[in-house]
């Protein structure tokens, strides 16, 4: 399971109650950058996961969910 959880208008609420630390990504798959810097984001998830689950990492696709 990966440590990134992908969030949109729907489930948005769970990051935005959560008692810790949240951290969210906002990118756009046609972003250059932002593809090239996810496998970084993820990893620093993954590591943090393992050590705290008092933060919370997400992704939000700006083009699917421009709110």
């Amino acid at each position: 399971m990966s440590a990134v959880i992908t969030y949109n208008e729907d489930n948005y609420s769970d990051f935005e109650w959560f008692e810790g630390l949240a951290v969210i990504r906002f990118y756009a798959d046609w972003c250059k950058p932002c593809v090239q810097n996810f496998p970084v984001f993820e990893a620093l998830a993954t590591q943090y996961a393992r050590h705290d689950p008092e933060i919370k990492f997400g992704k939000i696709n700006v083009d699917q969910s421009p709110i």
